[in-house]
């Protein structure tokens, strides 16, 4: 028996201004918020769980509209050595905003909105990055994260000079570092680094084609191959939205459940929240160039495991014009005690038959 009850004046609150089809402004494609991964969001989290993720790479425009000031714990240009970055690149820009991105009335939600966000930039002059402002990077996060500490990598390197990389990656899991990486966008095993350091604690995530049921075409393998999510993707730019794809965004991803995942049992280490994952991953079978068996997350049944969710339609004439609309409601509630946790109007029918798509929490 669902034992939740959603007042009705609720559901109004949250959609308080809406005047029909011309108030969306919903654009791009490869939305998480049309999949099963928006789904994640209604994991429970423990109040001041210490997450942090860190995300190296060109540096993250922090001040982009679909991000809270408050994602963001720190920021350090490892190039410089100093506590600024550049926002010259948007490359980590988009990856953020895969994690934290949050400007529903573009259709962008990241997977965790509230994760908590360390800004490392690596990027040179020249737009490389330097293997010594990686490895610095690298035990930077270990050393100043105080809590639970994943590093998104969303970027390879060719070589390793004096294997500063896989010294510090050593280091990092020495510290219980989760350190994720992006596994490449040649379509064949790769040759690079970090993802074929298989000792060190590193795990690289590969792209999934547009079905969810396969390796993208272009997504890299790797001895460290783990996890696929997501190639082609929506998220925030330098200036604005735009449509992205390649493994730098399906690392993201990963990261972001595993944030949701620690955060809602900080006492895990990360080899738990590697546990947990692997316990919902889906093997993607018969890959004609993999040789390591990698999954990919079965949202849903993940977040089921927490929570118990309830789809419903409410029918109600919210714009004042007589005629009745649809309201879709999604709705997390405790497992043993029915108690209403989160909610969100997914989308509005109109009247007119128009399908709106606008993921409005429910307040």
């Amino acid at each position: 028996m669902i034992k939740y009850i959603v007042p009705i004046l609720l559901i109004f609150n949250s959609i308080y201004g809406y005047v029909g089809p011309e108030n969306s402004n919903y654009i791009g494609e490869g939305k998480l918020l049309e999949t099963d991964y928006r789904l994640a969001i209604h994991i429970p989290q423990q109040a001041n769980h210490g997450v942090v993720i860190a995300v190296s790479g060109s540096g993250i425009k922090e001040d982009h509209e679909a991000f809270n000031a408050n994602n963001f714990v720190g920021r350090y240009d490892l190039v410089t050595n100093e506590s600024s970055v550049s926002i010259a690149n948007k490359h980590e820009t988009m990856v953020a905003g895969t994690i934290i991105g949050n400007s529903i009335v573009h259709g962008l939600r990241g997977i965790n909105p509230s994760a908590k966000i360390l800004n490392l930039d690596v990027e040179i002059e020249s737009g490389d990055y330097s293997h010594q402002a990686q490895a610095d990077a690298i035990r930077y996060a270990a050393d100043n994260i105080s809590g639970n500490c994943i590093h998104n990598m969303s970027w390879q390197s060719v070589g390793d000079a004096n294997s500063l990389i896989k010294n510090a990656l050593e280091y990092a899991k020495s510290k219980g570092c989760m350190l994720l990486t992006s596994g490449g966008n040649e379509g064949r095993r790769t040759i690079t680094v970090p993802t074929n350091y298989p000792d060190v604690g590193i795990v690289s995530v590969t792209g999934l084609n547009a079905s969810g049921e396969e390796r993208h075409e272009l997504g890299s393998v790797s001895a460290t191959l783990k996890y696929a999510a997501p190639f082609e993707l929506f998220s925030a730019s330098l200036t604005s939205y735009t449509n992205g794809s390649g493994t730098s965004y399906s690392c993201p991803i990963i990261a972001g459940l595993a944030s949701l995942i620690w955060g809602n049992n900080p006492s895990l280490d990360a080899d738990g929240v590697y546990a947990i994952l692997d316990l919902y991953g889906e093997p993607i079978l018969n890959d004609p160039i993999s040789t390591t068996e990698f999954k990919k997350i079965d949202v849903r049944a993940l977040v089921e495991s927490y929570v118990d969710l309830h789809e419903r339609v409410v029918e109600a004439d919210i714009d004042g014009d007589d005629a009745i609309e649809q309201l879709f409601l999604e709705i997390s509630t405790d497992k043993q005690t029915g108690e209403f946790l989160k909610g969100y109007i997914t989308h509005i029918l109109d009247d007119d038959g128009t399908k709106i798509s606008i993921f409005q929490e429910i307040h």
